[in-house]
């Protein structure tokens, strides 16, 4: 309630100015909170300690390595 009572007493133009001051605070907020998300989001470790960033990238391929042949003595 007594905010209320505040801008009420305010001039038409400080009105203004105060709206304009609240709406670049919670836009800054709001950006603020994408940025930290985003950056909190693409910085995390891997899942595996020895997986670089780009190997989590890169999509997973067929091994090129060939199965190991039996080589036992008869």
């Amino acid at each position: 309630m007594r905010r209320r009572l505040i801008l009420r007493n305010l001039s038409a133009e400080d009105q203004r100015t105060y709206r304009r001051w609240t709406a670049g605070l919670y836009l800054f907020y709001a950006v603020a909170i994408i940025l930290a998300t985003g950056v909190t989001y693409l910085t995390r470790p891997a899942s595996d300690p020895g997986m670089t960033q780009m190997a989590r990238l890169k999509p997973a391929a067929a091994s090129s390595i060939p199965p190991a042949t039996s080589t036992a003595r008869q």
